[in-house]
């Protein structure tokens, strides 16, 4: 899979020391997948959360943090779009347009 918005991940990583050797083991797990649909991706990550249409959170230090991504499936390509505090999750999720906020 192609992993897009690096940036953001990068950041993230880098301002969370307890979070860097798990999203570093994601990144390389993610970029060596050929999934084809949310079963193959809970397949590989037990964590996933399937939130519809191609939206993924996965579960990062032990629900710690969150990490959403959007999955494009067809063109093999995974978008980061938030990564934060589970309490900074749950926030984002009380609006009901939270996909068009990311």
């Amino acid at each position: 899979m192609q992993l897009m918005s690096l940036g953001t991940l990068r950041t993230f990583r880098e301002a969370n020391e307890r979070a860097r050797q798990e999203l570093v083991q994601w990144s390389k797990i993610v970029r060596k997948a050929t999934w084809r649909n949310f079963h193959d991706v809970r397949k590989d990550l037990r964590s996933a959360d399937n939130l519809t249409g191609g939206w993924i959170c996965f579960n990062i230090r032990r629900n710690e943090f969150r990490l959403i991504v959007l999955m494009v499936y067809d063109v093999k390509m995974v978008l980061v779009k938030f990564i934060g505090s589970h309490a900074q999750y749950d926030l984002l999720l009380t609006n009901p347009k939270w996909k068009k906020a990311l």
